[in-house]
């Protein structure tokens, strides 16, 4: 389960000091910009794309930090004339 710290946050003279739990100091002014993230959640450290396929995938991202956007690509379709008509090539 995710927790959280307090965190502490003096304005002086447009600079700031950052204090974070742990004793930790981050120092910077009004023109910066810091992201902080805090979880328990171990990285999710696999695949960040997949192909699609006729079975069913799983990716085990349940209680996993992404970095990233997870991509599903387009199953491939293709067309092409036949003297009957058209045929319709799916994921081939």
């Amino acid at each position: 389960m995710p927790s959280c710290c307090v965190i502490e946050l003096e304005v002086e003279d447009d600079a700031y000091e950052l204090e974070v739990s742990g004793g930790s100091r981050i120092d910077f002014d009004s023109g910066e910009y810091i992201a902080v993230h805090s979880t328990d959640y171990p990285d999710y450290d696999g695949p960040y794309e997949a192909f699609p396929r006729f079975s069913e995938q799983g990716f085990e991202t349940s209680e996993r930090v992404m970095h990233d956007d997870f991509t599903v690509h387009a199953i491939k379709y293709t067309e092409a004339p036949n003297d009957s008509g058209i045929t319709v090539t799916i994921g081939g």
